[in-house]
Parts: C-alpha cells; sequence; structure tokens
C-alpha cells in the first residue's frame, strides 16, 4: 500500500500514472507549454478565498499577497541583511523606537500616492487587540505608531523587541489607507486588492481562481530580495486533489505544481516536458513529548524513555521517503544557524536501536507500552506511519491520529498531545522568535513544563544585544536538546514539477512552503 497525498492508494494507482507518463513518452509529441511571455498557470492546493495572508494565512495565499502588496523593508538572503523596499531608511532611535523614512515615488495600483498614512494606518489596524486575525501576535509587541511626516512615522514598541524588523519584512505588507478606511468589512480587502508589487489583480473567482498582471510600475523600488519579473501574468486555479493537479500538468494545462509526493514527481520527471525541484526551504519535521503530562501518557514523562525514542529514529531513512538521494541538510536544533538569536552545541541523540532498548529496560518498559502520535495529514502522516513501525521495534505500540491542521492546533492547546511527529516551518523568518514563541514560552502550546525554558524564552524576545541573544539561544536550544524536549528528525522540503520552459530558483528558505520559495521566471 502506497500513499498519495496522505491517503492511501493502491499500488495499481501509481502504475496508472507511470502508464500516463509512458505514454506521454512514446506519443513524443510536442510540449503544450505555453512560451515565454504568456501566462504561466499554477495550481492552488487550499481553496483560494481572499488574497490577502492576514485572514486566509496559507502558503498559497501568501505568494499571492506578496506579489500584489510590499513591505516596508525586504530579508536578503544571501547577503543576510534588512534592505530597504517601500521605506528608504530608518534610524533605531533606542531600544524600543524605530523611524522610518518612506520612498516619495511610489503610487498604489490605482494612481494614488503610497504615504506614511498608509503605513500607520495598517500597522494600528494589525497591532489592535480587537483586531480579529489568526496571527495577531505577531504585531501585539507595537504599542503604537504615529505620522511626523507625509513620509516619515514612528514605531514604539511596548518593549525591546529584537525582531521588529524581521516581522516587517516578512509578515507586515501594507495596504491602502483610502481603500481600507471605507470598508466596513476589512477582510472584502483581499477580495478587491489595490498593491503596489510587481503584480496587480485582473481576477478573484472562487472557482475560476486567481489572475495577476506584471505590474510595470514596480521596477522602480524593486530590489534584489524581491525582484521584477518576466512572468506578463499568473493564473492561479483551485486545484485542492494532488491526482487533479498532475492530470492537468500532463493534460498541458498547467506549467508548474508543487507538493508532488517524492515518488509520482520521480516518474513524472522521466517525461522530456518535464523537470523536478526540490527546495530545501526552512521546514523540518520533528518529535516532541508531553513532558509536562497533561495528556496522561506516564511514560514520555521519563527523559530516558524520550531519549530512547528518538534513538531509535532512522534518520536517513525518512529522508529517503521524503527526496530520495537528494543532499539535504537537517537542523541539529529547533532552529537554523541562519536565524537570528539561534546557536547550540549539544548534539541530537545518534541512531542506537540497542541502546534505545537498553533505555527503554532500564526506564521500566522492557516489554513497551502504548502512545498515540498526533500528526498532520499529507506528508507529516506519512513520516508519522515510518517513525511508527521504528519504534514497533522496541514493542511500541503506536496510534496515529492524522488531523487538519485547524483541528491540529486545538488539540495542541488543549493539551492533548502525548508526543507530536509534525512539521514546522522554523517561524517562517530568519529569527528564532516564532519558535521561541510557540515550543518554549510558557501557555496552552508549552509541552516541556520547564521553567528555565520559559525564563531563556522571555530573555530571547527581549534581548537587543545579537552576541548577547545568541548566547541565551545556545543554552535555550541545547537545553531543549538535552531534555529531549523537541528534536528535529527530518528535513521537510518541497517538491515541485514544472515544464522546461518555466526556471525555478530556489530562493528564500524562510518563505512558506510552495511557490514563494523560489523565483520563478521564464527559460
Amino acid at each position: 500500500m502506497k500513499r498519495w497525498g496522505g491517503k492511501p492508494v493502491q499500488q495499481g494507482f501509481i502504475r496508472l500514472i507511470a502508464l500516463a507518463v509512458g505514454l506521454a513518452l512514446a506519443s513524443a509529441h510536442p510540449a503544450t507549454a505555453q512560451k515565454p511571455g504568456d501566462t504561466l498557470r499554477l495550481a492552488a492546493v487550499q481553496p483560494i478565498q481572499t488574497l490577502s495572508y492576514y485572514f486566509d494565512p496559507t502558503p498559497d495565499t501568501v505568494f499571492e499577497s506578496n506579489g500584489v502588496y510590499d513591505g516596508l523593508v525586504s530579508y536578503n538572503v544571501k547577503t543576510g541583511a534588512i534592505e530597504p523596499l517601500l521605506a528608504k531608511s530608518w534610524q533605531r532611535i533606542d531600544p524600543t523606537t524605530l523611524e522610518f523614512e518612506l520612498r516619495d515615488d511610489v503610487k498604489w495600483q490605482d494612481g494614488t500616492p503610497l504615504t506614511a498614512a498608509d503605513v500607520v494606518y495598517t500597522l494600528n489596524w494589525l497591532s489592535d487587540p480587537k483586531t480579529l486575525i489568526r496571527f495577531q501576535l505577531n504585531w501585539a509587541w507595537i504599542a503604537k505608531v504615529e505620522q511626523t511626516g507625509p513620509y516619515r512615522l514612528r514605531v514604539t514598541a511596548k518593549e525591546p523587541t529584537p525582531f521588529d524588523l524581521t516581522r516587517f519584512a516578512y509578515v507586515t505588507t501594507i495596504f491602502p489607507a483610502h481603500q481600507a478606511e471605507a470598508l466596513p468589512d476589512k477582510e472584502s480587502i483581499g477580495h478587491h486588492p489595490i498593491g503596489s508589487g510587481p503584480y496587480r489583480v485582473k481576477l478573484i473567482d472562487d472557482f475560476k481562481g486567481i489572475q495577476l498582471e506584471r505590474n510595470e510600475g514596480y521596477a522602480a523600488h524593486g530590489n534584489a530580495a524581491k525582484p521584477a519579473t518576466n512572468v506578463e501574468r499568473i493564473l492561479i486555479q483551485p486545484m485542492p486533489e494532488d491526482g487533479t493537479r498532475i492530470a492537468h500538468l500532463l493534460a498541458g494545462d498547467l506549467d508548474l505544481i508543487q507538493q508532488v509526493p517524492f515518488e509520482q514527481a520521480e516518474t513524472l520527471a522521466q517525461d522530456p516536458r518535464f523537470a523536478m525541484t526540490i527546495v530545501p526551504g526552512s521546514s523540518f519535521m520533528y518529535a516532541a513529548f508531553d513532558a509536562r503530562g497533561r495528556s496522561g501518557n506516564k511514560a514520555v514523562l521519563d527523559e530516558r524513555v524520550r531519549r530512547a525514542l528518538i534513538m531509535a529514529i532512522d534518520r536517513p531513512s525518512l529522508i529517503k521517503l521524503l527526496a530520495g538521494d537528494a543532499k539535504l541538510e537537517l537542523p541539529e536544533a529547533m532552529c537554523w544557524r541562519a536565524q537570528a538569536g539561534c546557536d547550540y552545541t549539544a548534539a541530537l541523540p545518534a541512531y542506537d536501536p540497542a541502546g534505545a532498548a537498553k533505555l527503554l529496560a532500564e526506564a521500566g518498559y522492557a516489554q513497551g507500552f502504548d502512545i498515540e502520535i498526533t500528526t498532520f495529514v499529507g506528508t507529516p502522516s506519512t513520516i508519522a506511519e515510518a517513525v511508527a513501525g521504528q519504534w514497533y521495534k522496541l514493542g511500541i505500540r503506536s496510534k496515529i491520529d492524522r488531523l487538519a491542521v485547524v483541528s491540529y492546533r486545538k488539540k495542541l492547546q488543549a493539551g492533548q498531545i502525548q508526543v507530536m511527529i509534525a512539521a514546522w516551518p522554523a517561524g517562517n523568518i530568519p529569527d528564532v522568535s516564532a519558535t521561541v514563541d510557540s515550543f518554549f514560552a510558557a501557555g496552552p502550546t508549552d509541552y516541556s513544563g520547564d521553567e528555565t525554558l520559559h525564563q531563556l524564552a522571555r530573555q530571547s524576545d527581549t534581548t537587543m544585544d545579537p552576541a548577547a541573544r545568541k548566547a541565551i539561544g545556545r543554552t535555550m536550544f541545547d537545553r531543549a536538546t538535552e531534555k529531549v524536549f523537541f528534536v528535529p528528525i527530518s528535513p521537510y522540503p518541497s517538491v515541485l514539477i514544472h515544464t522546461k520552459h518555466v526556471a525555478v530558483t530556489p530562493t528564500d528558505r524562510f518563505t512558506p512552503m510552495g511557490y514563494g520559495m523560489t523565483d520563478i521566471q521564464w527559460q
């Protein structure tokens, strides 16, 4: 039995796909992909609801929203530096105050000048506790925002905030105040977007999808981190099912599809029309345990048991499931060294099944025990199944609970998860703050119950000196590894299949999985 998009399918279905590719190879018909300069046709994994990731923060929406809107600044992954975008300069007045000066030559796509009033309106709306959006905590650190001139503004934080510029670069796009003020329901702004980015919206339809058109006026303020494009139009159609996306690709109706199971991607790449690109990204699979004791599983309260379970995981076999023989980097802690505030020295527990069995016996579980693994539907559940199979050799009898992301979050916050095998995108920013707040800080998602980690998390979130913050991170991430609270177990790359007219270049590893992790241009 194989798996297809997280659902079990018969081996014959996979052979059917291979047969379809074989027929395509045998027929040797010319490629049906459009020539460079025409419409780039993509498929959205999730249904298209809005073009604002403030209201629908999925990877697909992030790609579209960043294409239409701009932020104050951008992050250059090659240099590791924050660079100007809408803001041409900024100054840190003190640990809680940033002043920005905007460009005076940027216009909204309806011709209205973009000014400080737009930025002030957007940031005040985002930081207002009454604003009901899923990740409002991304801006909860803001105390006030003031306009100090037509193109100048000041942002004051509630306390020292070392990740402020990174949040502006990654999760904060600016929308026009003159449009937003006229809308009693702010969510509707995503249905009629007016942006300043490299694309303008021509169509948003629940069934027809989203059509984007190149914004010729963008080139003036684009930069290396967010360059202009040679793609004239993009059409994004909602196709939630893996099989539907692959069928349309084979029929010549799509130029690029994402999140393709590796085994199917290998087969599709045999067709001379297509190429496979594996994008490493920042996401990885991890194992975490209820060391706090809320879920009722006594075994995982014992550090020896947690260590034994990690020692029984064969990481190379998991990587092979996701990306074959591709050489992929696995983080050695719950962060990447490229992230501000990340450092570590403690080694991950090595693969040692015999040693794992010995530890379990020492802990009183020589005959194993029952445990429930909670995971996401889709690829994470495939990894959870593989881990459960490896644990079974130690006598660990695993039940797997596969949940949609929304249901997973509810179970997580309720403290009902015994062990989680899940994907984590490293917070989708080159800073550890999101990881720290999600895993190490006190709160409903705290599964360690470790007061030392809580204190370190607080220090990490408020220390402005980069070297001092890195030292805090070293202590914090080492403790999480040594106590076996949270441990990365596999990379989680994004596998894309595309026509050979399309040049797909991996760019920003901290953008959510999917199209946004790449620079897509015509060859």
